[in-house]
């Protein structure tokens, strides 16, 4: 199921390229999985699309704590 809602994100992110919507799940979804690396670059690629969102700043900065 997890495979599926992550290609379904994908396909989004595609759809609406200025959307940080779709990362911001993909980056839920692996750390569902336990993808700390990937759900990190998800949210720096939601961050990105959209500088506004600074909670994923908190959120990123934590992924990479507990990768230390």
């Amino acid at each position: 199921m997890h495979k599926e809602a992550l290609e379904a994100y994908r396909l989004s992110s595609l759809l609406d390229a200025a959307s940080p919507v779709p990362f911001i799940n993909m980056g839920l979804t692996y750390e569902q999985l336990g993808e700390a690396a990937l759900a990190r670059e998800a949210y720096e690629t939601a961050l990105k699309r959209d500088p506004g969102l600074t909670q994923l700043s908190g959120k990123i900065e934590e992924l990479t704590r507990s990768a230390e």
